[in-house]
């Protein structure tokens, strides 16, 4: 998830993928993990933030705050482009995020196990698959989020050289879409490959210049993570 204590050469941000209906940090699975990670801050506070900063920029846009408090974060950057099924449900007047992204940097007294390079947190609102009705649309939307955390996390940086803050240089992946909020049928190499998709898309369309994209691979059989995209680049 995040570099130990003086590892890493890198600043980097790392994604979590959060909760598409409410955008808190914790409840089940890696976003339970990063509120462990993120112990030293008030991580109750993520999801009025998160909230509020989509309640204030219109959608389709991108937009920065920054907090004085610094915790739990010194600024954060929306994405605010909800998926198709996500305004839908919205119009009808439902609470759905899903689609929208936002990087959240940390001030340095709060950055994990005390370690500058470990600078930020990609949080998105990730597709359920059990929303969809089709394979192709939620793979399609699965896509779109990582395009969406690109363009977080390029804002961001655009906004940090002029304030002379720290740029993300890395980013470390997680797979998204692809337990709690998977599709049955839809195999982890299809998500892989929607995920890693989405991505390239975002950094063709934004020019952001990541020196690194750092995608875990699995040795089990049941969780092959980025097995996948690792395979295809080899071929």
């Amino acid at each position: 998830m995040y570099y130990g204590a003086g590892e890493g050469s890198l600043v980097i941000a790392s994604l979590n993928a959060g909760n598409s209906g409410a955008l808190y940090v914790g409840g089940g699975g890696i976003n339970s993990g990063f509120q462990r990670a993120l112990s030293g801050q008030d991580t109750s506070a993520y999801q009025t933030d998160h909230q509020a900063l989509a309640k204030s920029t219109p959608v389709g846009q991108t937009a920065t705050q920054t907090y004085s408090s610094a915790d739990p974060c010194a600024s954060m950057t929306i994405c605010n482009k909800p998926v198709a099924l996500a305004l839908a449900a919205v119009a009808a007047g439902r609470t759905d995020y899903t689609g929208v992204a936002f990087l959240d940097a940390f001030g340095d007294a709060l950055c994990p196990k005390g370690n500058p390079n470990n600078r930020a947190m990609a949080y998105v609102a990730p597709p359920l698959g059990s929303a969809y009705t089709d394979d192709a649309s939620f793979l399609s939307d699965v896509s779109l989020v990582g395009t969406h955390a690109i363009e977080a996390l390029h804002a961001h940086n655009q906004w940090a050289e002029a304030q002379n803050a720290p740029v993300i240089e890395g980013l470390r992946m997680c797979m998204y879409s692809s337990v709690i909020y998977g599709r049955e049928g839809v195999s982890q190499d299809s998500i892989a490959l929607a995920i890693f998709a989405g991505i390239q898309t975002g950094l063709i369309q934004t020019g952001c210049k990541l020196a690194e994209l750092q995608m875990p691979v699995g040795s089990e059989a049941n969780n092959p993570y980025f097995a996948a995209v690792q395979n295809k680049l080899a071929s």
